[in-house]
């Protein structure tokens, strides 16, 4: 299953730039050293080994951010939210350590940005909320059919060998219009491509009863 983090670039001289020239996103306390393959607790030990100052509340941040990171696979979704717009991309590495890294960016994985920024005013109510998060990283997969629909176009779906195009709209209340060739779609094609969706997406469990 897909998943979307949504990446801060609040790290002292840590950008969006940066991102966009590199290929890559990132985050901070360097100090922790490779952690690929760790769990989540010997990733909680390496950051305590690195910054012992961080204790109890402090240790969430640094924990949320590199679990996050070093769990992304290639394919899932990294938004970085920069003033009015956010920048999406789709990671195309796992997690990998720089060793002597420019500060803060030691913690990385690759990603294929697309350039062209996106207004915050083009996104659901409920994704602007979510964005606000203070913390480096979070978790936005909730919402990775409305920014795959955003940023790379409208799915489509083979039905009874034909083609449909899946117009995703968000306002309040997630809705999916469904298009294809003139005089193609009936009512009883409509009902019927619904119930395959809707078994679609109860197996990837983002659809419940």
């Amino acid at each position: 299953m897909s998943r979307c983090i949504s990446i801060r670039c609040n790290a002292p001289g840590v950008d969006i730039d940066d991102f966009l020239k590199t290929g890559t996103a990132s985050c901070g306390w360097d100090l922790t050293g490779d952690l690929s393959g760790n769990s989540t607790d010997l990733i909680r030990e390496k950051i305590q080994g690195g910054y012992p100052h961080l204790e109890g509340h402090g240790l969430r941040a640094p924990m949320i951010a590199l679990c996050g990171i070093t769990t992304l696979k290639p394919g899932d979704l990294v938004v970085v939210p920069v003033g009015t717009q956010i920048y999406i991309g789709k990671a195309t590495s796992e997690y990998y350590y720089i060793n002597n890294a420019k500060e803060n960016t030691a913690h990385r994985v690759n990603v294929d940005w697309k350039n062209t920024p996106i207004l915050r005013d083009n996104l659901s109510e409920e994704l602007r909320d979510a964005l606000k998060h203070r913390t480096t990283l979070a978790d936005i997969s909730d919402y990775y059919d409305e920014l795959i629909a955003i940023a790379y176009g409208a799915p489509s779906i083979m039905f009874n060998e034909a083609s449909y195009t899946l117009n995703l709209t968000y306002n309040g209340k997630r809705k999916i219009t469904i298009s294809g060739l003139p005089g193609s779609i009936t009512q009883k094609t409509i009902k019927e491509i619904a119930i395959e969706l809707k078994a679609f997406y109860m197996k990837l469990g983002k659809l419940k009863e």
